[in-house]
């Protein structure tokens, strides 16, 4: 049985996308997460009530912050990265669904970086930078 979220279906975004650096930090961390977490079974449902549940836990526990560091500090946002690729296509529908600073995580899990400079600090462009790429990727 295997009990890593890689093993329900890997997709990979394409090399030619600009790599973040920015995200070394929130990758070096979830490793820290990653040890918390139990050895469950991994299923498609039990990923998405994770995953809904960290996300839910960390916009309430952050509370309204413009800082970059809160917004990414927090344990529910690296155990979302702890979930690894099979959870990208539940961030990138909940980004469609409600905007909000995910682009760190997704960085960190998939190592691409689709925004453009010229969209940084813009919410919604930086939104459809991450759901265009996901949709060229078949996760949407």
């Amino acid at each position: 049985m295997t009990y890593v979220a890689s093993h329900v279906g890997q997709k990979y975004f394409s090399p030619s996308i600009t790599y973040a650096t920015e995200s070394r930090s929130v990758a070096t961390n979830w490793f820290k997460a990653l040890s918390d977490t139990y050895e469950t079974p991994v299923t498609t449902q039990w990923l998405s009530r994770q995953f809904h549940e960290l996300a839910e836990t960390w916009r309430q526990e952050r509370g309204p912050t413009s800082s970059l560091s809160k917004l990414v500090s927090h344990p529910a946002y690296h155990r979302v990265i702890s979930l690894g690729k099979d959870a990208v296509p539940l961030i990138l529908k909940e980004l469609q669904r409600r905007p909000d600073y995910w682009f760190a995580a997704l960085s960190a899990i998939t190592g691409a970086n689709p925004v453009r400079p010229e969209q940084r600090g813009r919410l919604h462009e930086m939104t459809q930078a991450w759901v265009q790429l996901g949709i060229q990727n078949g996760y949407l």
